[in-house]
Order: structure tokens, then sequence, then C-alpha cells
């Protein structure tokens, strides 16, 4: 499917911008620290020689997610602590999550090894051996000094462990980066690195970075796992049996799956609160709307983020976060409205069972009995029902099953480090990252 973006793809530096956006806001602690992290490593791997533009952009873009594991695992507690060592549970699912579900799945394993001790990686490949510790050595630095500490002291600490934590040439060359780009002593906005990366992204590896952001909201709850791909299924559906021309229905391909963008900033106990949101969870629940915009906006045309920034908008006025009515929300719009509510009734959440097709149309009937909904589309829902979730069913499988066994290797690896020395699991690690699956059955 063409996204349809404003041109063929992106800038590097616009891809950056949209990640670090949905990343930030999501804990305090780590505003920023992803963007940082990629800086100093960068300007690292460009001293030791690294000259290949798409290692290097891939490079940075695994140094801005080396800790997408934090939002799924609770870690950040002691990742923000310097002295932190070996902290497995983001480590962990960040790899299995880059692995499977974005553009960087030859970069996972330096994300999972990424707080490993120097001492211990002997027998990691090289490559990933080296980016592994640069890694590890500018996570550190970037949390040191965010805590307001003295560079001298710093120093201190990384020579103390220079040669056991952390690599002793990797440490000698981040004080050398450090005169040319002041990473100690200026504020952020001015640190002196020129990133040197291709300058443009295919709408291709946009679009699989965009479906790795989707995949980082809806794997936040296990019951939301397959909501945007639902929601996208039913959208794109109902928009070729109502005859739309093939330009809209790409525009609510794209605007559907990004709908739930903004979610990454609603707190997992909001997400899966087993009953009736109070006023105070309503509020923040309905916030994440202005958060897909913030993401989005100006990464996709105007088109596709109004599709996405009005699926609870209702034709009476009564949704948000406009109270938009029926001359403002157009076709796409109105079937992406349709189509979230579908999804969220028809499949289980935290807080219901999935609903029946007769107790779904019960209250789709409702809603649009009460000027909500356009009754065209819903009409057209009815008509298709059954077609249309064979396609959903179809659609979510394979999604659904490797999340499945993604969260089925996480737990029985961590599992396994709780009964391990640190050198047998290791063993097991490599086991399974060369091997698969098999290995822990077998384990």
């Amino acid at each position: 499917m063409n996204i349809g973006t404003k041109k063929s793809g992106l800038a590097v530096t616009e891809i950056i911008e949209l990640v670090n956006t949905a990343l930030d806001g999501v804990d305090h602690r780590l505003v920023s620290h992803g963007l940082r992290v990629g800086m100093i490593s960068h300007k690292m791997l460009c001293m030791l020689g690294e000259e290949n533009p798409l290692y290097l952009q891939d490079a940075f873009m695994a140094a801005l997610l080396h800790d997408v594991g934090a939002y799924k695992t609770d870690d950040i507690n002691k990742m923000v602590v310097f002295e932190s060592r070996q902290i497995w549970e983001h480590s962990l699912y960040g790899y299995l999550f880059l692995r499977k579900f974005s553009p960087l799945a030859h970069m996972a394993q330096a994300v999972l090894y990424h707080h490993l001790d120097f001492a211990h990686m002997g027998h990691l490949p090289p490559k990933i051996a080296r980016l592994a510790q640069v890694l590890h050595l500018c996570d550190r630095v970037d949390v040191y000094l965010q805590s307001d500490k003295d560079a001298s002291v710093l120093r201190r600490n990384l020579d103390k462990e220079s040669g056991t934590r952390f690599d002793p040439e990797l440490v000698e060359l981040f004080w050398q980066a450090d005169e040319e780009c002041g990473f100690t002593t200026l504020p952020f906005d001015q640190w002196q690195v020129e990133l040197c990366m291709e300058s443009w992204v295919s709408a291709y590896k946009l679009q699989t970075y965009l479906e790795m952001v989707v995949s980082m909201i809806d794997f936040k709850s296990n019951f939301t796992v397959t909501h945007s791909i639902t929601t996208q299924t039913i959208s794109v559906e109902l928009a070729q049996y109502m005859g739309l021309p093939e330009e809209e229905i790409q525009q609510i391909w794209l605007g559907s799956l990004l709908h739930d963008v903004g979610k990454l900033y609603v707190p997992v106990s909001v997400v899966e609160h087993p009953g009736r949101l109070d006023a105070q969870q309503l509020a923040t629940m309905r916030k994440h709307v202005d958060g897909t915009r913030k993401v989005l906006e100006g990464k996709i045309p105007d088109e596709v983020l109004e599709i996405a920034c009005r699926h609870h908008e209702k034709l009476n006025g009564s949704g948000y976060p406009r109270g938009l009515s029926a001359p403002e929300l157009n076709m796409a719009q109105r079937i992406v409205c349709v189509a979230d509510i579908t999804s969220a009734l028809s499949c289980e959440r935290s807080y219901k069972p999935a609903f029946s097709r007769e107790k779904t149309q019960a209250l789709l009937d409702r809603m649009t009995i009460a000027g909500e909904l356009d009754a065209g589309v819903v009409q057209v829902l009815y008509q298709n029902y059954e077609a249309i979730q064979k396609k959903v069913k179809l659609a979510t499988q394979e999604v659904q099953a490797t999340y499945n066994k993604l969260m089925n290797a996480y737990e029985i690896l961590m599992e396994k480090r709780q009964q391990m020395s640190i050198e047998e699991w290791l063993m097991l690690l490599d086991g399974y990252v060369t091997q698969g699956y098999s290995v822990l059955q077998q384990a």
C-alpha cells in the first residue's frame, strides 16, 4: 500500500523527530534520553571509522530505541540510576520487539546486550559487541549527566570501571568526542554533532517505522495487541464496499492504522483499567487524540492526519476533542469512527468480553439513532459483517501469534535468568539468538 506521503520519503531527521516525539512524554525521566544517546553514539561510531551511511542511520535509530522495552516492562526506576548494571527486562523485551516488529532486526542483538559488561562480551560478533558497548557507555554517561553530577566525577567513575564494565578504548574515545562536541559542557541543543547520514528514507521504510510505532502502542496491553490492525481492516473493507476512490482508500489505510498513536502517552493502568473510567481517567484517555496529532503533524498528509485525529468525533457534535459535527466530518473520517467502535466492541478488553454480533449491532444501532454515526456506513457494515470479520481474522492472526511467541520467549528467558548463573544464561541467550525458539523448549 502506498502510504501517500507528501514526497517519496522523509528526511532521516524527520524520521528521528517522529519516533522521538512518539517516545517522549511516556516517562519524564526518559524524555529525549534516546536522542542524546543517539547523538553521542553517532559521533563515536564516526570516530571509529564507520562510513556506511545506512549503517550509521540504523545505528542511530537503534540508539534512539534502545530503551523501547521500558515502555512495556517496569525497569525505569533501575535504568535511571548510573550504578545499575545488567538490567535485563527492558533489554530483552526491546530485542524481541525490534527483531520482529521493526526495520532494525539486524541491530536488535546490540540492544539486547546494551547493559552487559565489557568483560562478558567476548562471545559476541565484533560489530555487535562494538555497538552494544557504545550504547552501554553512552547510555550510562547520559543517565549520569542528567542527574546534574560533575563531569570530573563521571571521569573518575568511568576510569574506575574501564576494562570491566566499559571498553577502555571507548572510554578514551568518549572523552575525545566530548572535547570536540561538548557533551559534558554544553546544553543538548548546542552539541557540535554532524549527523553523517543519507538524507532520505524511502516510503517503504517510513511505513515500517510507522507500523513499528503502532505496535509499540498496541502491545502496551495484551487486550489491544490487534486493535489498530482490526480497525484498519474494517475501515478499508468498508471503504471498498462503498466504492470510494483508490486514493481515498489509501488515506484511510494509513489514517486508521495510526489513529491511536497518541496512546503512548496514556498509562497502562488507564488502558487496562478493569471497569468504567472515572472522570480523571477518562480525561487522561481522551488526551490520546492530541498525542496522535503531536506525533504525526507535519509527517503525513493533512488528509491522513485528520482521519487519524477525528475518530472520536460524532455527527451530532457529542464527540471529542473538538466537538465537530456532520458538515465537518467527511466520509473517510466517518468510516474510521465506525470501524474503531466496532473493533472495540467486537474484541475482548480489560473491562469486558468480546461482544457478539447481535450485541455489537444493538449498540451501534443505539448510537446511530442518537445521530452519532453515519447510518449509511453502519448499514454497509451490517450487510457485509461476516465477510469483514473473516478479513479481520486473516489480518490479525499472524501478529497475534508472533506477539504470543514473543511474550512466551520473554517469560521463559526471564524465569531462566533467576535460575542460572550469568554465564549459563548468556549461553542460553546465544542459543536463542542463533537457533530460535526450539532452544527454549529444550532448556
